[in-house]
């Protein structure tokens, strides 16, 4: 597992993180792939946690995939995230017209979000 970012929230209004995390950048064997005209979520859950939290509207895919192939953000709500929960493992879901799946970084192993105290 890789460290996208670490970042400080304790879960609150007050208190969360709510700035962009990213850009990222989708990559098969290495290199960027296009997610124009797909349909990308993202499957965060805190440490010890079995069910992955609503990310409805925080993926945000730059719109240009030609200048900027396969980068995403994440634009979290504040109580998204909070240390009690840290680790929080991150991927990102695609899935295409047809319904076909890929995940990045993999199926196996998500990326990580570290949280720290504000």
């Amino acid at each position: 597992m890789s460290v996208l970012c670490e970042i400080a929230s304790d879960g609150t209004t007050a208190r969360g993180w709510t700035a962009r995390i990213g850009p990222f950048t989708a990559k098969i064997d290495g290199v960027a792939t296009s997610l124009a005209g797909l349909t990308c979520t993202a499957e965060i859950r805190g440490r010890n946690q079995s069910s992955y939290m609503s990310t409805d509207g925080d993926v945000v895919v730059d719109p240009d995939q030609v200048a900027n192939t396969g980068q995403w953000s994440l634009d979290p709500d504040a109580a998204d995230f909070t240390y009690a929960l840290s680790p929080y493992s991150i991927r990102l879901k695609v899935v295409d017209g047809a319904a076909k799946v890929a995940y990045f970084p993999s199926a196996f192993e998500a990326d990580q979000i570290l949280v720290g105290r504000p």
